[in-house]
């Protein structure tokens, strides 16, 4: 499955009548942001001793699986292919590591 297949697909399952687009990428950058907290508790517990990697993983993996959702309809609202976003952020990463400046502050390093 390729991102826009993915983005096309999850569209389908938008739970939330949009009552305006700044509306509705509120509640995806909300959703971005607690489930990557999800992400980053279960980290947490893992780092403190009380599961393995191993024994998390189908729950990071599912978290995960959310935070790509939630993504996925923010690139919706702004109108934009989810691969495109992808091609992009490739495109800037390998710019960085051609530049060596893949460590330090800000986008457009």
């Amino acid at each position: 499955m390729d991102f826009n297949e993915y983005q096309k697909e999850t569209t389908k399952l938008r739970f939330h009548e949009e009552k305006s687009q700044l509306n509705s990428m509120t509640i995806w950058a909300l959703g971005i942001a607690g489930e990557g907290g999800e992400v980053a508790d279960i980290i947490k517990k893992i780092n403190r001793g009380d599961f393995t990697i191993k024994e998390k993983e189908e729950d990071l993996k599912k978290e995960l699986g959310d935070v790509l959702w939630y993504l996925s309809q923010m690139a919706q609202d702004l109108g934009v292919d989810f691969a495109d976003i992808a091609r992009l952020n490739l495109d800037k990463l390998n710019s960085r590591v051609k530049r060596g400046t893949q460590r330090g502050d800000g986008d457009n390093r």
